[in-house]
């Protein structure tokens, strides 16, 4: 799975669109179900984004992977 492109940021007009890609195989995705998360005030992941900075605006992006 790859996860490219991520849609616009906000929605006022001004959007902040990076190109960042996430690659991730079925073997990271299974192992990434059995490991203990990041915790950041409160927002658990296990991948994320660096810093994408948009003007003066900045975001990161947090993924979380879950067995189903």
């Amino acid at each position: 799975m790859v996860m490219s492109d991520y849609p616009a940021i906000g929605g006022d007009g001004d959007e902040c669109n990076p190109r960042l890609s996430f690659v991730v195989t079925p073997k990271d995705m299974a192992r990434l179900t059995r490991v203990q998360r990041d915790n950041f005030r409160g927002i658990l992941w296990h991948l994320d984004s660096p810093l994408i900075r948009d003007g003066e605006a900045s975001y990161k992006v947090y993924l979380d992977v879950q067995a189903v």
